[in-house]
C-alpha cells in the first residue's frame, strides 16, 4: 500500500522516514519529494512510503496521523494517485502561467523601450543647435534619424 506523509520537516532524509515506518511493520520503500533549486535538492515537505501489508499500513496511518515528528505536526494518509482530468487541468494552468508571464514581459519591453525613445529625444532636442545639424554641424538630422530611429521635427528657426 502506499502512503502519503506530508508536512515533513525540510531535513528529513528518507532514512528518517523509513526507520519511523519500520516500527509498524516492512517499508519496501520510501521517498522524499525534492525540487532542484541553484545549489542542489531541497525537499518539498512531503514523501511516499510503500508497504506491502496493508494490515500493517492501515496501522501506521492511524498511529502516525497528527503525530510530532521532527517538530512538525504530520498528515498521514493513504496515497490516491492523480485523475486524468486532474493532470489534464494542471497542466493547463501551467501553461497558462506560462502565457501570462510571456505576455507581461513583452508588455514590459515595448513600455521601457517607448520610455527610452522619449528619454533619448528628450536628451536630444537641446543638443540641437541649427535645423539640420547635431552639435554644431557634426551631424545631419537625417544621419540621427537612421542611427537613433528618431523622429525629431525640428523648425527652420536660427
Amino acid at each position: 500500500m502506499n502512503i502519503f506523509v506530508g508536512n515533513l520537516s525540510f531535513t528529513t532524509t528518507e532514512a528518517d522516514l523509513k526507520a519511523m515506518f519500520e516500527a509498524f511493520g516492512d517499508v519496501t520503500s520510501a521517498v522524499i519529494v525534492m525540487r532542484k533549486e541553484k545549489n542542489g535538492f531541497k525537499s518539498r515537505g512531503f514523501g511516499f512510503v510503500e508497504m506491502p501489508d496493508e494490515r500493517q499500513a492501515l496501522d501506521a496511518i492511524s498511529s502516525l496521523n497528527g503525530k510530532k515528528f521532527m517538530g512538525r505536526m504530520i498528515d498521514v494518509n493513504e496515497a490516491c494517485p492523480k485523475t486524468k482530468a486532474q493532470r489534464k487541468n494542471e497542466l493547463k494552468r501551467r501553461e497558462e502561467l506560462k502565457a501570462d508571464s510571456k505576455a507581461k514581459a513583452r508588455a514590459m519591453a515595448r513600455k521601457n523601450s517607448i520610455e527610452e525613445k522619449e528619454k533619448s529625444k528628450a536628451l536630444l532636442i537641446p543638443v540641437i543647435r541649427r535645423p539640420g545639424r547635431y552639435k554644431g554641424g557634426r551631424r545631419t538630422l537625417s544621419y540621427m534619424k537612421k542611427r537613433y530611429g528618431l523622429d525629431i521635427l525640428i523648425s527652420n528657426e536660427t
